[in-house]
């Protein structure tokens, strides 16, 4: 089990990020939720702190949003968290993601 210093991680990422740590811990996988592979909380962690869209999606959850509004900016945060561009889909990101293990050019 890994533990986290919660207050000096918050001073290093300020108020915003530390205020969204509740989402990348539901996202990266908690006691309720397992982790999706290759995404834990670190990960969301730094693509949060380089992409205003990340904060953005993950912002929604925190907020009263109606249900489509919240189904996008999900769907939004995972595609980002799985490597995916911030305009991609998740539709679109497995189709790639599937080419690029299957196909390969000799």
């Amino acid at each position: 089990m890994r533990k986290w210093a919660i207050a000096k991680l918050c001073i290093f990422l300020g108020n915003e990020l530390c205020h969204l740590l509740t989402v990348f811990h539901a996202f990266g996988g908690c006691d309720t939720t397992s982790r999706i592979f290759g995404m834990g909380k670190a990960a969301l962690i730094k693509k949060a702190m380089s992409s205003a869209d990340v904060r953005k999606s993950a912002s929604v959850f925190l907020s009263e949003s109606s249900k489509s509004y919240l189904i996008t900016a999900g769907k939004s945060l995972l595609v980002v968290a799985l490597g995916g561009e911030e305009e991609e889909t998740l539709l679109s990101l497995g189709q790639r993601k599937w080419s690029e293990k299957v196909v390969t050019i000799d």
